[in-house]
């Protein structure tokens, strides 16, 4: 089973699925996943927040929570992405620097700075300033 198909039995199938399930496929329940999902929704974020708080309770009882609590109707939403700054590898690359780094040393920099970063690094980096 994958993501999608306890999210759509939680939410409009209802026909939980754990039932036919063998105890060892219980354990790869995506718990993180399906709380995430919910969490997008209007509806679910609350849901969400209660089994985030309650990460010690069985799969298949945060899976009956859900069933159980949630409205039958479809949902959908789109996965949250984080937002990609066109200078981002560049910074990482000219300091060396992690990801995380990066985004702190973008919240420093001006954009003048990083114009004169570009002018003078271009030739190392093939970005052409």
């Amino acid at each position: 089973m994958d993501l999608f198909d306890y999210i759509n039995d939680a939410s409009y199938d209802k026909k939980d699925v754990f039932r036919d399930l063998p105890e060892r496929e219980e354990k790869k329940y995506p718990a993180f996943l399906v709380n995430r999902y919910f969490s997008f929704l209007p509806d679910g974020i609350f849901l969400a927040n209660e089994m985030n708080q309650n990460t010690h309770i069985d799969n298949k009882l945060k899976h009956q929570f859900y069933v159980h609590s949630l409205r039958k109707r479809k949902r959908f939403t789109k996965w949250v992405k984080p937002e990609e700054h066109p200078d981002l590898d560049f910074i990482k690359q000219v300091y060396s620097c992690s990801t995380v780094k990066a985004k702190e040393y973008m919240t420093i920099l001006s954009v003048n700075q990083i114009k004169q970063l570009k002018e003078s690094h271009h030739h190392l980096i093939n970005i052409k300033p």
